[in-house]
């Protein structure tokens, strides 16, 4: 059994996620079907980590077991035949037999795209959240920064997770706003159930004066979830990168 590695991009729009589920379609089970034809035996796999309803992906990575049936220079071209149009693997790689795309990861960056004018696009509504207030811009970059370092965030995270440990480091966090639109683009050693969306609702209630940048100290100090009450839309979130390696993760951070 050889141990292989997966990058790859999906739009989360037509799915329930990515975890496998009954009665849903999910990213992990659409991608477990193809893979399993493609190779002729049952491959089940493992992600990064999991997207909610909504959510896309530039760059997941996946982890499988395989009795590998055909050249691996192959198999980038072989499934992406057979996936549907909204999930396309970027890369295969051979692994070590350790290699977890869950357990072995360091960090991920995630983004968060939205748009703020008056009147809504339909065009971008499955890719971007529309919020048709305007934003002090100032105020959310004083609060970003209160975000960036070790903190414990059991306040920005939603119920349903058994995360026992909810001490997570923030590495940096960006605003772009070229276009008439906003990315965030935070980079961490990993990410609560639900926080890059809580940090986000938060800060757009910074930016629309509902709480200001002072009070984010305190929201993070007291774990106390009703205090960042707001968790932003799914279809604004991407997962942009996952790092296994110090010298990925540090790359993209001087870069940015």
């Amino acid at each position: 059994m050889q141990t292989i590695s997966m990058r790859i991009q999906y739009d989360g729009s037509g799915y329930h996620g990515w975890q496998r589920q009954s009665r849903m379609k999910s990213v992990q089970e659409t991608l477990e079907k193809t893979l399993s034809k493609a190779f002729n035996q049952k491959i089940e796999i493992d992600g990064s980590g999991r997207t909610d309803a909504g959510v896309h992906a530039l760059g997941q990575c996946i982890s499988f077991k395989v009795n590998l049936t055909m050249p691996i220079e192959n198999v980038k071209s072989v499934v992406n035949r057979r996936l549907p149009n909204d999930i396309y693997i970027e890369s295969v790689k051979l692994e070590p037999d350790d290699f977890h795309a869950r357990y072995c990861s360091i960090g991920k960056t995630y983004i968060y795209k939205m748009y703020t004018d008056r009147e809504r696009n339909p065009f971008l509504d499955k890719y971007y959240y529309h919020y048709e207030h305007t934003l002090d811009l100032s105020a959310i970059r004083e609060a970003m920064d209160c975000f960036v370092g070790t903190y414990d965030f059991k306040a920005f995270m939603a119920s349903g997770s058994n995360a026992e440990n909810t001490v997570r480091t923030i590495y940096q966090f960006d605003l772009d706003t070229s276009n008439n639109k906003l990315a965030f683009t935070i980079t961490g050693d990993g990410f609560l159930y639900n926080m890059v969306r809580i940090i986000i609702g938060s800060l757009i209630h910074v930016g629309t004066g509902k709480i200001s940048a002072s009070d984010i100290p305190s929201i993070i100090m007291s774990g106390d979830r009703n205090r960042a009450k707001y968790t932003a839309p799914a279809q604004g979130l991407y997962l942009k990168s996952v790092y296994y390696t110090e010298d990925e993760l540090q790359n993209f951070i001087l870069k940015n």
